[in-house]
């Protein structure tokens, strides 16, 4: 009996929702290069605390809205596995919109995210990855990376 009722929920959500796949893309971009402070906190030994470069060389982000009033942006990073900010418990909130740029805030527990897209005056699409990693995590530290992205839809 609760085989037959998971059975049904699970056919029941696959019919009334949106699938990530579904989702409009509204952004899709690569590879983040820049620099991050890194703190003297939990597992930063005092030598390699203080300003170095940081990047997310191989990284992939999508930016998606899953339904009217619902965003999610996924990504691949070192782990080469693909990831979901809304299901690894983020909150998305995009806080600005123009006909050439927007910005994403996207907030978890112990890191606040704010994603930048815009499109350069040469018509290339770029992306703004800053990060401010801090609360109850081992390794604290606060950056700016900047990729290229190879679609942006400014008017979702």
């Amino acid at each position: 009996m609760n085989k037959l009722i998971l059975i049904i929920l699970v056919i029941f959500f696959a019919i009334c929702s949106k699938s990530w796949a579904e989702a409009e893309l509204i952004a899709n971009c690569e590879g983040a290069y820049g620099h991050a402070y890194y703190h003297y906190y939990g597992i930063t030994p005092k030598d390699k605390s203080g300003w170095d470069k940081d990047a997310i060389s191989k990284g992939k982000f999508s930016f998606k809205k899953v339904d009217d009033d619902k965003f999610d942006l996924l990504f691949i990073d070192a782990s080469q596995s693909i990831t979901s900010s809304i299901q690894s418990g983020a909150s998305i909130f995009p806080v600005i919109r123009t006909d050439t740029s927007m910005t994403v805030l996207v907030i978890y527990p112990s890191v606040v995210e704010t994603y930048s897209f815009w499109q350069n005056k040469y018509d290339e699409y770029k992306f703004a990855l800053s990060q401010s990693k801090t609360g109850d995590i081992l390794l604290r530290k606060n950056s700016l990376m900047v990729g290229s992205c190879s679609y942006i839809n400014f008017n979702y």
